[in-house]
This record gives structure tokens, C-alpha cells and sequence, in this order.
């Protein structure tokens, strides 16, 4: 086992459904070998996998990847990072018919990985207007990602935020995805930046 890499709960979730691993592996479309390094944390489980895991399933990526376990892991932050683009939240995934034809996925993040994603939104924001020294750059988003990776190791995973994330379709004319965070954002202020994160606009 790789100690460096997260642990998921896929062993879990497969044993819970009565699924082997070449079952699980054909409906995700990857290899039982892949199954087999993941549920042994020698390999990552992508966020893209995750996310179709979690809507088949009815579990949070939360759940699913063991945060509160993995809590002193950068690859935790950093692949969440990697997957939504800095706050750009479109994402591909299966349609499903629900009001206006839209696609939708419910998920939950922790507050900490959801507010480690704003922030390292305004740093690349600052980065993209000041041009700072990559040296700078590099010091600044690492120390970012310290103080979150602390926090995360001391609160877990138990507090979340749920996030409703949409990616529009044709009918709606453009690609557009919209996200609300039902619970932890009382202010306007955190409202106003979770729609700076989504919609990259005032």
C-alpha cells in the first residue's frame, strides 16, 4: 500500500453492492488491474470516476475518498483542484431527465476543500494580473495549500457543503455551469465570491 495516496472506500462500496472487481471495472470502463491498485491505494482514483461512482451509488466524494482518513495527503487537494479548472465547474457527465432536460449531480465537498478552491482562485487571478516570479507564485499557492491540508487534518471531512453543480444544455444556448451552496454560506459575501468562482464574473 502507498501511503502517500488516499484512501478510497471503493473495497467498500464494491463488498456493500456485491460487486467483484471485474464488474465494477466494466461498468466504469477501466481494467480489474486498475480496481484492484486503487482499492489498495496504489493508484489515485480520477474525480471523474469518482463523480460517476458517487451519482451511481448515492454516496459523496467525501465519503468515497475517505478525506477525514487521508487528511495529511496533498494529492486530496490537488486533484480536486486539477478537476475543477480553479472554480471553471463544467463537467461531463451522463444526461439525466429532469426539469428544462438539464444534467445535473448532487455532490458534497468539506468546507475546507471548498474554500481552498476559492482561495487558490484569487491567487491565480493575482498571478494572471501581477505576473508574479514563478518562484513567488510556487511559495505562495504551496503555503495555501499547507494551511488548508492543517485544517482539513483537524476538522475532517464531518462539516459539508452541498453543492448542486448543473452544465446546461442545448436548449439553454450555451455551456454554462451553475453552482449553489445550500448550507455553510449565510453571508452575500460568500455568495458573491462562490458565484466569482463559477461564473468568473462580478
Amino acid at each position: 500500500m502507498n501511503s502517500t495516496l488516499p484512501k478510497s472506500r471503493l473495497a467498500e462500496l464494491r463488498k456493500e453492492f456485491g460487486l467483484t472487481q471485474e464488474k465494477i471495472a466494466e461498468e466504469l470502463g477501466i481494467n480489474k488491474n486498475t480496481v484492484s491498485s486503487v482499492e489498495t491505494s496504489r493508484r489515485f482514483l480520477t474525480i471523474d470516476k469518482g463523480i460517476e461512482i458517487a451519482q451511481k451509488y448515492g454516496v459523496t466524494l467525501d465519503w468515497l475518498y475517505g478525506l477525514k482518513d487521508a487528511a495529511k495527503d496533498d494529492n486530496v487537494l490537488d486533484n480536486f483542484r486539477s478537476f475543477f479548472s480553479l472554480g471553471k465547474l463544467t463537467i461531463p457527465i451522463e444526461t439525466r431527465s429532469v426539469l428544462s432536460e438539464t444534467s445535473f449531480l448532487t455532490m458534497h465537498l468539506s468546507n475546507v476543500v471548498r474554500d481552498y478552491l476559492l482561495e487558490m482562485k484569487e491567487i491565480e487571478r493575482i498571478n494572471e494580473e501581477k505576473d508574479l516570479p514563478e518562484p513567488a507564485y510556487k511559495a505562495w499557492s504551496e503555503s495555501v495549500k499547507a494551511k488548508y491540508l492543517k485544517e482539513l487534518e483537524e476538522k475532517g471531512a464531518g462539516e459539508t457543503a452541498e453543492f448542486v453543480l448543473i452544465m446546461n444544455d442545448e436548449h439553454f444556448g450555451s455551456d454554462v455551469a451553475y453552482c449553489i451552496a445550500r448550507r455553510q454560506l449565510p453571508e452575500l459575501s460568500a455568495r458573491v465570491a462562490m458565484d466569482k468562482m463559477n461564473f468568473d464574473k462580478e
